[in-house]
């Protein structure tokens, strides 16, 4: 089967985890014994950068002359290659016209951020997001949710009769980008540190575990913490602006806090190598990679127990009491300090297990069943 995946939603870092959740799928159907071909479908403006990034995969560039949403919505009336593909997959929630479901649309739901935090969405985002959802709901020939908890939230807030539609199947994790960059003879750093990944969304909840780190630094003054990702003013999607104020002046208060926004896999493999623990503090993911990457390298990982990453963690992190308190941050930080040396063993234990879980060719396995069976 020809397949076309469209990744006109990329803006290279300002998209979240999307985008790698994008690139690891199509590497996983790459590497798949079977002889489906896959074609990216991306935006001219970036095609240096893809190009330099992903040089073994098939790709296809167009411009996109206006909104993204609304031209991935028309893309089968404008776009040759859509028509032609013997199947399309839209990846980002937006779906192309496909009346009476002729053609075999598929499209991913990543969540429904916008209902469950709509202070932080305009009304015609959420309007936009609404009728993009039902419309993606109605036009694809299966709608893919990327967990239970996705899944199960779209059937509650949008209707059972979708049933039938929708199904769970969660995302690839591409642990080689982390292994091609491994150094077995890295040198530890001269002060321990906690590193936390995540774009700098208000739900990732970096302000209660900068407050956490006051508390926990002034029992344990060796330590640091390292913020990486993407910082609130430089993401698109909402209006983050005060919320980026209230982290700068949160961080300003401890010299041992230190941002790196967003980094290379160089980068982030050393940290990653090289750190005392994980933090994941977030209160609502539609799947959370974050901490399943730390877990497969191995490394002891702090997270929530809300929304997705029980599920998505295989209930084997550490997890924190009431995700709201820092104190209840404290308290895993100062236990996994404390048996480092234990946590570390059990967390290399458990790390195959979640290598193999979302490992990118059985998640495009899954995908591949979805897309050549549905009716």
């Amino acid at each position: 089967m020809n397949l076309l995946f469209s990744g006109l939603f990329i803006y290279p870092g300002k998209v979240g985890g999307a985008e790698n959740f994008f690139i690891n799928l199509a590497k996983g159907f790459r590497d798949l014994p079977a002889a489906d071909h896959v074609t990216l479908l991306l935006q001219e403006q970036f095609r240096d950068y893809f190009e330099a990034q992903y040089p073994q995969l098939d790709k296809q560039y167009v411009k996109v002359p206006f909104n993204r949403g609304i031209y991935e919505m028309i893309s089968p009336l404008v776009l040759e290659s859509v028509r032609k593909a013997e199947a399309v997959f839209y990846p980002n929630y937006v779906t192309g016209f496909n009346f009476g479901r002729r053609r075999k649309f598929f499209t991913t739901l990543h969540d429904l951020q916008y209902l469950h935090y709509p202070e932080f969405f305009s009304a015609p985002k959420r309007q936009w997001l609404r009728l993009a959802h039902l419309h993606s709901l109605y036009h694809a020939r299966k709608v893919v949710c990327i967990s239970e908890f996705v899944k199960n939230d779209v059937l509650e807030r949008y209707g059972a009769r979708y049933a039938d539609r929708v199904t769970a199947i969660h995302n690839p994790i591409d642990f080689e980008r982390f292994e091609l960059y491994f150094k077995p003879d890295l040198e530890q750093p001269a002060r321990p540190f906690i590193l936390t990944l995540a774009a700098h969304y208000p739900h990732k909840n970096i302000l209660t575990l900068l407050k956490a780190f006051q508390i926990f630094n002034a029992r344990n003054p060796d330590f640091q913490l390292v913020l990486v990702g993407q910082t609130a003013d430089k993401l698109i999607g909402g209006d983050y602006s005060a919320y980026h104020r209230q982290i700068n002046e949160a961080v300003a208060q401890n010299p041992n806090i230190s941002f790196t926004g967003y980094i290379d896999n160089q980068r982030l493999t050393d940290l990653m190598q090289t750190c005392s623990f994980f933090v994941f503090p977030s209160l609502f993911e539609g799947f959370g990679m974050p901490p399943v990457e730390a877990m497969g390298l191995g490394i002891p990982t702090i997270t929530t127990a809300r929304t997705s990453l029980k599920e998505v963690t295989l209930g084997q992190a550490l997890y924190v009491g009431d995700p709201e308190n820092p104190e209840s941050f404290v308290e895993q930080m100062q236990f996994c300090t404390d048996n480092l040396a234990e946590q570390k063993r059990l967390f290399q234990q458990r790390a195959p297990q979640v290598r193999a879980a979302y490992s990118p060719v059985t998640i495009a396995q899954q995908y591949q069943k979805v897309f050549h069976e549905a009716k």
